[in-house]
């Protein structure tokens, strides 16, 4: 909500072969991604975005409650713009897309 109240549009999926689908048609700037999702991992969708041309230079901020160093560096490693450990208030995640969006120059509304 925090998201839409400031302008940017906003959709959601209910897991992670939703989410694949709705990248493909929105070609969002920014992804907000769960690790923990049924159907498929934020890992492996994130792997999945890396992987093809027409996705991979989307920015994706991993969120999750493991916040242990080996986590980090999994998110990391499988193409995670930031990694983010849950639980974060609505307006720090807001400030968060926002530093993403200005290091690197992504039009964000």
């Amino acid at each position: 909500m925090v998201f839409e109240i400031n302008g940017y549009i906003v959709f959601e999926a209910v897991d992670g072969k939703d989410g694949l689908i709705k990248v493909h048609q929105h070609q969002p700037d920014i992804v907000l991604l769960d690790v923990m999702m049924p159907n498929m991992n934020g890992i492996e969708v994130c792997q999945r975005l890396r992987s093809n041309p027409e996705t991979a230079d989307i920015h994706i901020i991993m969120l999750s409650g493991a916040g242990m160093v080996d986590d980090i560096n999994q998110g990391l490693l499988a193409g995670a713009t930031k990694y983010v450990t849950k639980p974060v208030p609505p307006r720090q995640l807001l400030d968060i897309v926002l530093e993403v969006a200005q290091a690197q120059s992504v039009a964000v509304k």
